[in-house]
């Protein structure tokens, strides 16, 4: 089968998805980046199938590797750990969505893990407010509320290291115990307010 019409490629990872019009019968065309042969598939639900266990597969992989980096981390206030070195390299391989849905599916299942949490804010942390919007955002907010107080700690400091006035609203809303932890929150929001980023 020749494809000589009109076609447009959506690449996904290492697979590219090519929509063609091939003559009188419409199709999908499947192929791997780093191999060139074409695969021809009718079926749009295989294709998407096929999109979905790739693209599973790919968060399940990077999921292990951050539980992994996490585990074997310790976070000491004013040094850079190696969760947020492995961020920053993740993000310049350009697989942000990936580090973040990960990071997302790491923080549903590991509730109860302050060191699995700790690990996920210090990573959403090493970001700027948009780059991690609105995934770092949630994870901070349902953070802020956790019965740890290491945690809820960690959590305003994503919003201090974000430096955004877009989080402000979240910081104002809400109420801090032990009176320590509010005073800090206090002045998280005073110190974004004068000097944050619009």
């Amino acid at each position: 089968m020749d494809i000589t019409a009109q076609n447009t490629q959506t690449v996904y990872g290492s697979l590219a998805f090519r929509e063609c019009n091939c003559g009188t019968a419409a199709g999908k065309a499947e192929m791997s980046t780093s191999v060139p042969a074409l695969i021809y598939c009718m079926d749009k639900e295989a294709v998407c199938s096929k999109i979905k266990k790739y693209h599973d597969s790919k968060i399940a992989i990077l999921s292990n590797e951050i539980r992994s980096v996490i585990n074997r981390d310790e976070y000491i206030d004013g040094e850079v750990s190696q969760s947020e070195v492995f961020a920053l390299e993740t993000c310049k391989s350009g697989e942000m969505d990936l580090l973040l849905e990960s990071l997302m599916q790491i923080y549903m299942s590991s509730f109860s893990n302050v060191h699995q949490l700790e690990g996920i804010l210090t990573m959403v942390s090493s970001f700027p407010y948009e780059t991690v919007y609105p995934k770092g955002q949630i994870i901070a907010v349902g953070l802020l509320l956790h019965k740890d107080l290491l945690i809820r700690d960690r959590a305003i400091q994503c919003f201090e290291r974000w430096d955004s006035k877009k989080g402000l609203r979240v910081l104002k809303s809400l109420n801090f115990q032990p009176e320590w932890l509010q005073e800090y929150a206090d002045k998280v929001v005073l110190y974004i307010e004068r000097d944050g980023l619009e």
